[in-house]
């Protein structure tokens, strides 16, 4: 087991996403990969709204979460974000971007 194992399946679940909700566009993780955070990145501010509120964002964290448990691999964190987000608060910078503190 190792890192490869998480980012296949992140990379299976980020594209089905894509297809799932409106403004979704990417994911990341960071930290240690047996238990990550992993950042859920929308457009705009409104969409990461609209995908709390709708439902979406609890259907997409209980997807990776039982997706990674057999794996071994627990998430620590989940966070959302934008693109909207990153730029105007990081310049667009989203190495920097993520090394801030979600409000």
């Amino acid at each position: 087991m190792n890192e490869d194992i998480l980012i296949e399946h992140l990379t299976d679940i980020c594209e089905w996403a894509k297809q799932q909700a409106h403004g979704f566009v990417w994911l990341t993780h960071l930290g240690h990969w047996k238990r990550p955070q992993v950042v859920l990145v929308f457009n705009t501010r409104t969409q990461v709204s609209e995908a709390s509120q709708s439902g979406f964002e609890s259907e997409l964290i209980q997807l990776i979460d039982s997706t990674l448990a057999p794996q071994g691999i627990q998430v620590k964190r989940y966070r959302l974000d934008s693109e909207q987000a990153c730029q105007q608060q990081s310049a667009g910078d989203w190495r920097e971007h993520l090394k801030r503190q979600p409000h």
